[in-house]
Protein backbone atom coordinates (compact mmCIF):
# COMPACT_ATOMS: atom_id res chain seq x y z
CA UNK A 1 0.00 0.00 0.00
CA UNK A 2 2.68 2.78 -1.46
CA UNK A 3 0.34 5.50 -0.46
CA UNK A 4 -0.70 4.73 3.37
CA UNK A 5 0.47 7.99 4.93
CA UNK A 6 1.37 5.82 8.60
CA UNK A 7 4.36 4.07 8.83
CA UNK A 8 4.09 0.77 11.03
CA UNK A 9 5.64 -0.17 14.21
CA UNK A 10 6.56 -2.79 15.96
CA UNK A 11 7.32 -1.94 20.02
CA UNK A 12 9.95 -4.42 21.04
CA UNK A 13 11.74 -2.56 23.35
CA UNK A 14 11.52 -3.72 27.10
CA UNK A 15 13.64 -6.24 29.10
CA UNK A 16 11.44 -9.36 28.82
CA UNK A 17 12.60 -9.47 33.01
CA UNK A 18 9.38 -11.51 33.77
CA UNK A 19 9.99 -13.85 30.84
CA UNK A 20 12.74 -14.37 31.59
CA UNK A 21 14.07 -14.50 27.42
CA UNK A 22 13.80 -12.39 24.75
CA UNK A 23 9.64 -12.31 23.79
CA UNK A 24 10.71 -11.12 20.46
CA UNK A 25 13.06 -14.14 19.44
CA UNK A 26 10.03 -16.69 20.97
CA UNK A 27 8.94 -19.13 18.49
CA UNK A 28 5.45 -17.68 17.47
CA UNK A 29 2.63 -20.16 17.88
CA UNK A 30 1.54 -20.42 14.35
CA UNK A 31 4.55 -21.97 12.21
CA UNK A 32 2.96 -22.36 8.56
CA UNK A 33 6.74 -23.29 7.17
CA UNK A 34 8.01 -26.57 9.36
CA UNK A 35 11.62 -26.16 7.64
CA UNK A 36 11.56 -22.61 9.37
CA UNK A 37 10.68 -20.93 12.41
CA UNK A 38 8.93 -17.59 12.25
CA UNK A 39 9.59 -15.58 15.78
CA UNK A 40 7.05 -13.27 17.16
CA UNK A 41 9.51 -10.02 16.04
CA UNK A 42 9.45 -11.44 12.34
CA UNK A 43 5.59 -12.19 12.28
CA UNK A 44 4.45 -8.83 13.87
CA UNK A 45 6.49 -6.95 10.52
CA UNK A 46 4.78 -10.04 8.32
CA UNK A 47 1.31 -8.60 9.75
CA UNK A 48 2.32 -4.94 8.85
CA UNK A 49 3.60 -6.10 5.42
CA UNK A 50 0.09 -5.57 3.27
CA UNK A 51 -0.93 -2.46 5.28
CA UNK A 52 2.15 -0.08 4.91
CA UNK A 53 5.06 0.28 2.63
CA UNK A 54 7.48 1.35 5.59
CA UNK A 55 8.11 -0.50 8.80
CA UNK A 56 10.74 0.09 11.86
CA UNK A 57 11.30 -1.89 14.87
CA UNK A 58 11.48 0.24 17.95
CA UNK A 59 13.68 -1.72 20.59
CA UNK A 60 16.93 -2.77 21.19
CA UNK A 61 19.39 -3.57 17.64
CA UNK A 62 20.06 -6.64 17.75
CA UNK A 63 16.65 -7.46 17.62
CA UNK A 64 16.89 -6.35 13.86
CA UNK A 65 19.29 -9.08 12.43
CA UNK A 66 16.64 -11.36 12.65
CA UNK A 67 14.71 -9.04 9.75
CA UNK A 68 14.54 -7.76 6.55
CA UNK A 69 13.91 -4.53 4.82
CA UNK A 70 13.05 -2.91 8.23
CA UNK A 71 14.09 0.35 9.61
CA UNK A 72 15.52 0.34 12.86
CA UNK A 73 14.91 2.65 16.21
CA UNK A 74 17.13 1.70 19.15
CA UNK A 75 16.13 2.67 22.49
CA UNK A 76 17.68 5.50 23.83
CA UNK A 77 15.45 5.93 27.15
CA UNK A 78 15.58 1.79 27.61
CA UNK A 79 14.14 2.89 31.00
CA UNK A 80 11.67 4.91 30.31
CA UNK A 81 8.75 2.51 28.72
CA UNK A 82 6.75 2.15 25.83
CA UNK A 83 6.59 5.73 25.99
CA UNK A 84 9.61 6.52 24.88
CA UNK A 85 9.12 4.49 21.65
CA UNK A 86 5.95 5.20 20.52
CA UNK A 87 7.74 9.52 20.74
CA UNK A 88 10.92 8.42 19.13
CA UNK A 89 9.13 5.79 16.42
CA UNK A 90 6.92 9.49 15.64
CA UNK A 91 9.66 11.59 15.72
CA UNK A 92 11.55 9.60 13.16
CA UNK A 93 8.45 9.47 11.12
CA UNK A 94 7.58 12.84 10.96
CA UNK A 95 11.38 13.10 9.23
CA UNK A 96 10.01 10.49 6.85
CA UNK A 97 7.00 12.85 5.58
CA UNK A 98 4.48 10.17 7.67
CA UNK A 99 0.73 11.53 9.07
CA UNK A 100 1.18 9.08 12.12
CA UNK A 101 2.63 5.43 13.11
CA UNK A 102 0.38 2.43 13.72
CA UNK A 103 2.33 0.85 16.58
CA UNK A 104 1.36 -2.83 17.28
CA UNK A 105 3.34 -4.93 20.27
CA UNK A 106 5.87 -7.72 19.63
CA UNK A 107 4.00 -9.61 22.42
CA UNK A 108 0.79 -10.29 20.87
CA UNK A 109 1.17 -13.46 19.09
CA UNK A 110 -2.86 -13.70 17.94
CA UNK A 111 -2.96 -10.28 16.52
CA UNK A 112 -3.57 -10.45 12.48
CA UNK A 113 -3.24 -7.96 9.37
CA UNK A 114 -7.64 -7.71 9.47
CA UNK A 115 -7.26 -6.71 12.72
CA UNK A 116 -5.09 -3.49 11.99
CA UNK A 117 -6.64 -2.89 9.14
CA UNK A 118 -10.00 -2.58 11.10
CA UNK A 119 -7.65 0.63 13.15
CA UNK A 120 -6.34 2.28 9.84
CA UNK A 121 -10.20 1.92 8.31
CA UNK A 122 -11.37 4.15 11.39
CA UNK A 123 -8.10 6.53 11.31
CA UNK A 124 -8.90 7.27 7.55
CA UNK A 125 -12.59 8.31 7.76
CA UNK A 126 -12.02 10.59 10.34
CA UNK A 127 -8.56 11.67 10.00
CA UNK A 128 -9.33 15.03 7.67
CA UNK A 129 -11.87 15.97 10.17
CA UNK A 130 -9.96 15.63 13.31
CA UNK A 131 -5.94 15.91 12.54
CA UNK A 132 -5.08 15.00 16.07
CA UNK A 133 -7.26 11.84 16.77
CA UNK A 134 -5.94 9.07 18.05
CA UNK A 135 -7.09 5.40 17.11
CA UNK A 136 -6.86 2.68 19.82
CA UNK A 137 -7.79 -0.79 19.90
CA UNK A 138 -10.20 -1.62 23.02
CA UNK A 139 -11.16 -5.48 24.40
CA UNK A 140 -14.05 -6.63 25.92
CA UNK A 141 -12.67 -4.78 28.87
CA UNK A 142 -13.75 -1.48 27.15
CA UNK A 143 -10.46 0.52 28.09
CA UNK A 144 -8.02 1.45 25.19
CA UNK A 145 -4.94 -0.46 24.76
CA UNK A 146 -2.55 2.12 23.96
CA UNK A 147 0.58 -0.40 22.49
CA UNK A 148 -2.35 -0.96 19.62
CA UNK A 149 -3.15 2.03 18.52
CA UNK A 150 -2.40 4.48 15.86
CA UNK A 151 -0.80 8.24 16.64
CA UNK A 152 -0.89 10.84 14.50
CA UNK A 153 2.75 13.23 14.49
CA UNK A 154 0.68 15.93 15.12
CA UNK A 155 0.87 14.93 18.71
CA UNK A 156 4.51 14.24 18.62
CA UNK A 157 5.80 16.96 21.01
CA UNK A 158 2.93 15.92 23.50
CA UNK A 159 4.28 12.40 23.60
CA UNK A 160 7.83 13.49 23.43
CA UNK A 161 6.75 16.00 26.60
CA UNK A 162 4.80 12.75 28.56
CA UNK A 163 7.53 10.12 27.95
CA UNK A 164 10.12 12.67 29.60
CA UNK A 165 7.99 13.22 32.86
CA UNK A 166 7.45 11.53 36.22
CA UNK A 167 4.05 10.07 34.52
CA UNK A 168 4.74 8.10 31.51
CA UNK A 169 0.93 6.20 31.35
CA UNK A 170 0.37 5.93 27.71
CA UNK A 171 -2.91 4.90 29.13
CA UNK A 172 -3.35 7.35 31.09
CA UNK A 173 -2.55 10.21 28.73
CA UNK A 174 -4.45 8.15 26.21
CA UNK A 175 -7.73 8.79 27.86
CA UNK A 176 -7.18 12.46 27.82
CA UNK A 177 -6.74 12.83 24.26
CA UNK A 178 -9.55 13.10 21.29
CA UNK A 179 -9.64 9.34 20.13
CA UNK A 180 -11.91 6.76 18.67
CA UNK A 181 -11.43 3.17 19.79
CA UNK A 182 -12.08 0.18 17.78
CA UNK A 183 -13.22 -3.54 19.18
CA UNK A 184 -10.91 -6.26 18.12
CA UNK A 185 -12.24 -10.17 19.32
CA UNK A 186 -11.35 -11.21 22.33
CA UNK A 187 -9.15 -14.16 20.99
CA UNK A 188 -6.78 -11.31 19.49
CA UNK A 189 -5.79 -10.05 23.09
CA UNK A 190 -3.98 -12.43 24.96
CA UNK A 191 -0.57 -10.51 25.64
CA UNK A 192 2.40 -13.08 26.33
CA UNK A 193 4.50 -11.70 29.42
CA UNK A 194 5.70 -14.58 31.76
CA UNK A 195 6.31 -18.74 30.68
CA UNK A 196 2.97 -19.79 31.62
CA UNK A 197 1.62 -17.52 29.09
CA UNK A 198 2.74 -19.29 26.49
Amino acid sequence: MVDMPLMGVVLAGGKSSRMGTDKANLPHPQQPNPNRVITYLQHAVVRLGPLVSTIAISGRSEDMKSVANVISIPDDSPHRGPAAGVAQSLRYAETLGFAGILVTPVDMPHLETDHLRCLIDAWQQKRNVTPSLVVAAMFADQQPEPLLAIYPTTLRWAIESMAQSNDRSLSRWLRQQTMVMVTLPQSAAKNVNRPEDL
